[in-house]
């Protein structure tokens, strides 16, 4: 037979204790960017009125086939959708393609459950 053990009411103090230690506000940290101010240069050139605007963006050298497409799939892997200009720019190639992969796994499996087993010239 399982012994009963009961607790005290100093034991459940100690447990509540020792829990309102570990959450209490002294054990996070806060951001150190709020006690000193960081001064960031701006990322984007922008034009005052009567200032002269920014240059345009240089173009580089086209490659070769191969090598072009390989160029858009390593900027596709690492800027996303976003990389892509064009009537294709936005269209999610990854999500139509892991759909169309599953659709086709799943009609497979149902049209090779829906065959008959033949083994030794037998139907089971």
């Amino acid at each position: 037979m399982a012994r009963l053990v009961r607790g005290s009411n100093l034991a459940a103090l100690a447990v509540l204790a020792v829990l309102a230690l570990g959450f209490s506000p002294s054990a996070f940290v806060g951001p150190a960017a709020s006690t000193q101010q960081v001064a960031r240069a701006s990322r984007v050139g922008m034009s005052f009125f009567g200032s002269e605007p920014p240059p345009p963006p240089k173009k580089k050298d086209e490659l070769p086939f191969p090598f072009s497409f390989l160029e858009a799939i390593n900027n596709y892997a690492s800027r996303g959708s976003g990389s892509l200009n064009g009537p294709w720019a936005g269209f999610p190639f990854v999500t139509t393609i892991f759909l169309s992969l599953l659709g086709a796994f799943i009609y497979i499996c149902f049209d090779e459950g829906s065959k008959p087993i033949i083994r030794g010239g037998k139907v089971m």
